[in-house]
């Protein structure tokens, strides 16, 4: 079967039927138009191409190291959401926004309970959105894009507004993909 160009490639489960080789020969694809071809790509292709790269890394790395990253992310996650918010450090919130992003694009979606109880992470008040907007991607009328703009304090930039998008249907995609469960502890 011939691979599709990475540029191509809306459906990540599309790359389900494909070999361990096949997958390692569209991350170096990925790779090259990242380093040599990313002045020729709209933001939006750059993201989808960067989630992509970060989907396939994980695909190839074989079950038993994608059970691995999953248990510690989801751990991560859950040591962030028993920390008093007065106790909080910016490396907390990073590690915990960090894994949670790993923890849904490996299909465990359910993580998302853990953002619920707060509407703001300060500094990855994207990834944030992006986050709260699970299973679906986020539009400009829901309700985490609203509670995106409070919490900048102002109506997002252009870049903004396709950052906050393309993040957001990368975690879906590979959510999607994983089989993501919403509800599953």
């Amino acid at each position: 079967m011939e691979l599709p160009s990475v540029l191509d490639i809306k459906d990540y489960s599309e790359l389900n039927h494909f070999d361990k080789n096949q997958l390692k020969e569209l991350i170096n694809e990925c790779e090259f138009i990242i380093d040599d071809q990313y002045d020729q790509l709209s933001p939006e292709a750059y993201s989808s191409v960067e989630g992509l790269l970060e989907y396939l890394q994980y695909k190839v790395g074989g079950e038993a190291t994608l059970k691995a990253i999953k248990k510690k992310a989801v751990e991560d996650v859950c040591q962030w959401m028993y920390i008093h918010p007065k106790d909080l450090t910016p490396e907390d919130d990073k590690r915990a926004v960090e894994s949670g992003l790993i923890a849904i694009r490996l299909g465990c979606g359910w993580v998302v309970d853990a953002y619920e109880a707060t509407t703001n992470i300060p500094g990855y008040e994207i990834e944030w959105a992006a986050i709260s907007s699970m299973p679906n991607v986020i539009c400009e009328d829901s309700k985490a894009f609203s509670q995106l703009k409070l919490n900048l304090g102002r109506e997002l930039t252009e870049e903004e507004v396709v950052r906050v998008v393309n993040l957001s249907k990368n975690l879906v995609n590979s959510y999607m993909a994983n089989d993501g469960k919403m509800r599953e502890w």
